[in-house]
């Protein structure tokens, strides 16, 4: 009985022996991947803005530290801003998503618009008196073209009033600038209405010369290009179109109108020991767990590694995420697990104590 027990004993001392070294053996020798975390927050890879500066220009453009080569760019110089109308499509609201090709506002240029429809009219008359060269004078068209002077003359003169009056108004301000332009701009049309009957009315008691056929035909092409050209100014500028996936945001303190986070790709920035950087791999993954988040685990694409200047130390690693999912936000926190590099047990025990924050 005995010698039984003396026998387990051993064996048992024996199967701990063997258990002991061989856990030795594999904490000395058998690689195993070494995993250090650091503190990460999300952030976005860039923003589109639209802002009005103080010279009354219109721009849009790109705010990234991620994304180097984002330039701003002129989309309109508003000669007359209080002409002008930017109109959002809907009310947003601060976080709205907004999807790219989403028309986000319309803008309206009474001034463009003005033009616009003050050149077609001075076509429709050019046309006109275009063809009446081509066409000669008749008894009636005689008498058509004398009454149209009296009209011209006597809209003329009421154009000219109303225009007296606006003007002593607006020195006295009761009355805005704009309203003052608008009539400055109906008598100057009347104007050049008595200017055009008058030359119509010449011309059809002279007869038409071939000179002036050509002339006319000229003005009428001359009106045409004005239009065509000032009417793909119009369109091109008509809407501002979204050119990302993201969220509203609003800042009444700077001169901005809109601005659109981007959504589709975040940047989670961790912080490590500055020893850490050695081990890093080009396009490297990296692990990010977020509380908010606790059921995934995300794997981002390292884009670079920032050394800390001045008297900190340590380096800011840089992550790219894919969030077509929509299930990441901008500000979240949470923790980032980098693989440096396979090593034995041990030694990566010892190393983790070395590099860990």
């Amino acid at each position: 009985m005995k010698n039984y027990h003396s026998n387990s004993v051993f064996i048992r001392r024996l199967i701990l022996s063997a258990a002991l070294v061989a856990f030795l053996l594999f904490g000395l020798f058998v690689p195993l991947p070494l995993k250090i975390t650091g503190p990460c927050g999300l952030l976005p890879v860039k923003v589109w803005y639209l802002r009005m500066n103080g010279s009354d220009q219109l721009f849009s453009g790109w705010e990234s530290k991620y994304a180097p080569g984002c330039k701003e760019q002129l989309l309109l110089q508003f000669d007359r801003p209080d002409l002008v109308n930017i109109s959002f499509t809907r009310n947003f609201m601060e976080g709205d998503r907004v999807s790219a090709g989403d028309t986000i506002a319309l803008i309206y240029s009474d001034e463009l618009n003005f033009q616009y429809n003050s050149l077609k009219a001075e076509l429709k008359k050019a046309k006109t008196y275009y063809q009446s060269l081509l066409a000669g004078s008749k008894p009636e068209e005689l008498d058509i073209a004398q009454k149209n002077v009296e009209r011209s003359k006597i809209a003329l003169e009421t154009a000219k009033q109303n225009y007296e009056r606006a003007k002593v108004l607006e020195k006295s301000s009761f009355t805005s600038l704009a309203e003052y332009q608008s009539f400055e701009g109906i008598y100057k049309l009347a104007q050049a209405d008595l200017e055009l009957a008058l030359s119509q009315l010449y011309s059809l008691k002279a007869g038409a010369k071939p000179e002036d056929i050509q002339v006319a035909l000229a003005d009428v092409q001359r009106i045409q290009v004005l239009i065509d050209n000032l009417k793909r100014r119009i369109e091109r500028h008509a809407y501002i179109i979204s050119p990302i996936n993201g969220i509203a945001l609003f800042d009444s303190t700077v001169d901005y109108i809109l601005r659109i986070e981007s959504t589709d790709t975040l940047a989670a920035e961790a912080s490590f020991p500055e020893v850490v950087a050695n081990f890093i791999q080009p396009q490297q993954q990296i692990q990010i767990k977020l509380p908010a988040q606790k059921d995934f685990i995300f794997l981002g694409q390292i884009s670079q590694v920032v050394f800390l200047k001045g008297n900190l130390s340590g380096i800011v690693v840089t992550a790219l995420i894919d969030n077509r999912q929509n299930q990441l936000k901008n500000g979240m926190t949470g923790r980032a697990v980098l693989t440096i590099k396979d090593q034995p047990l041990f030694t990566g025990l010892l190393d983790k104590l070395k590099y860990s924050p």
